[in-house]
């Protein structure tokens, strides 16, 4: 049921903006929204700042400070060892997933 849920929701989801995505995601614990906003975030701004990411609606100041993270790790200010996305928000998806 929950899975049809979310499948009948996806092309509300899809034109929601980033952050609502990630909140809508966050508060009912769906994985492949949260990576789709968080992905949407960065690639629709690549310069997305905090006060944007803090802007109503809000996102969470930790959220906010490994978006920052993978920004610059995606625009190459310093080495990653594994998919900026993924490594940075590993413990959070393994709580959904």
């Amino acid at each position: 049921m929950r899975n049809r849920a979310i499948e009948a929701l996806e092309t509300y989801i899809a034109v929601l903006d980033a952050k609502e995505v990630v909140l809508l995601a966050k508060k009912y614990r769906v994985l492949k929204w949260l990576k789709s906003g968080y992905n949407r975030l960065l690639r629709q701004n690549p310069t997305v700042s905090v006060v944007e990411l803090s802007a109503v609606p809000s996102l969470d100041w930790e959220s906010i400070a490994r978006l920052l993270s993978v920004k610059l790790q995606r625009i190459g200010h310093y080495h990653p060892s594994a998919e900026p996305m993924e490594q940075e928000f590993r413990e959070e998806f393994s709580r959904m997933g």
